[in-house]
């Protein structure tokens, strides 16, 4: 039994799929070409995720699996097997990775997969793709809630922490990692997403969020009283799943991309920041041009590399740089002074 099924959007794309594997013989020799439904590895339903799919080429290559030590880690390692484009899904993860040394768990019920990307965007700009990837998690859960009668989303509280976390309220519930490979001058990457979609533990897991919510997510009922319509009282069930969401992340991550590669990093600022949870907050960071002292900041924003925007009480202006030791990102912080 093979660990690892490929399976594609379009039958024609089977010969040359074929042929590049087969050049390949280590990943030959772990993936098995779907031609017909099977659930020898994993559940993750590919005639479903391929009904739902409407990117350009994004997902046209699904590579799906029960059980694999890390997505990116496999993408990475067989690289030149598979287009640009691919995807790998797997229902468990045994060494997912977060930021630094963190480790992701990655129970089954969690989402977990991982895509290669090929772009344009300069070495500098490579850090933005977790910006839009993440901004794409988010949207796509918006959308999907909002598609499910969830007409009161946003009060759900599901908001990015800079620069590449998801998080309830003060749980995090999902996480992005890039990672890049500079070839024929230009940077192709593999993307890393996980989300506690159905997952009971570590932590909370999106579905139950939405459940346990579902008075709060009240869909009109058409009852009028004093002619002011009211919400409908009655739960409902949803259950968001791997098969529908995925899809929606990789659309709205294409076209995220798009926008980052024709016109920078301000053509998606404002969407990031309307979707994060650091509207005025303060920090207290070291200020790099008073001797390491601690002064108190307010985020306002970001910068046009993308980094946090502070002013002090002064009105002093800060671009603020993880110090690159704390756990927390967001933990003593670095301020270079710009006004």
């Amino acid at each position: 039994m093979h660990a690892v099924e490929l399976c594609v959007r379009n039958p024609s794309m089977l010969p040359k799929v074929k042929e590049r594997l087969g050049q390949k013989p280590i990943a030959a020799s772990r993936v098995r070409v779907l031609e017909s439904p099977s659930n020898l590895a994993g559940t993750f339903n590919e005639l479903e995720f391929f009904s739902k799919l409407q990117t350009r080429h994004l997902g046209a290559i699904l590579l799906r699996s029960g059980k694999l030590g890390s997505t990116s880690d496999f993408l990475l390692k067989e690289f030149e097997s598979f287009p640009s484009g691919t995807v790998c899904v797997s229902d468990e993860q045994t060494a997912g990775q977060g930021r630094g040394t963190n480790v992701w768990q990655s129970p089954y019920g969690c989402l977990t997969f991982s895509f290669t990307c090929e772009t344009s965007l300069a070495a500098a700009e490579i850090p933005l793709l977790q910006y839009i990837s993440t901004l794409a998690v988010v949207k796509a859960i918006e959308e999907s809630c909002t598609a499910a009668g969830c007409s009161q989303y946003k009060s759900l509280g599901i908001r990015i922490k800079w620069p590449n976390d998801i998080y309830y309220k003060l749980n995090k519930i999902g996480g992005v990692l890039c990672k890049a490979i500079y070839r024929e001058n230009s940077f192709s990457v593999v993307i890393g997403i996980g989300l506690n979609l159905d997952n009971s533990s570590p932590s909370v897991c999106l579905n139950s969020l939405i459940n346990e919510n579902a008075l709060f997510f009240s869909t009109f009922d058409g009852t009028k009283r004093g002619g002011v319509q009211e919400p409908s009282t009655e739960k409902f069930s949803v259950k968001l799943k791997r098969e529908a969401l995925v899809p929606k992340i990789l659309a709205h991550f294409e076209s995220l991309h798009d926008k980052l590669q024709r016109n920078g990093f301000c053509a998606i600022r404002a969407e990031y920041t309307a979707h994060w949870l650091h509207d005025e907050a303060q920090l207290s960071i070291f200020n790099s041009d008073s001797s390491g002292a601690m002064i108190s900041v307010t985020v306002t924003g970001l910068t046009d590399a993308g980094f946090l925007f502070a002013v002090d009480r002064q009105g002093n202006t800060f671009e603020l740089h993880p110090d690159g030791n704390s756990l927390d990102i967001l933990t003593g912080m670095i301020g270079k002074k710009l006004s």
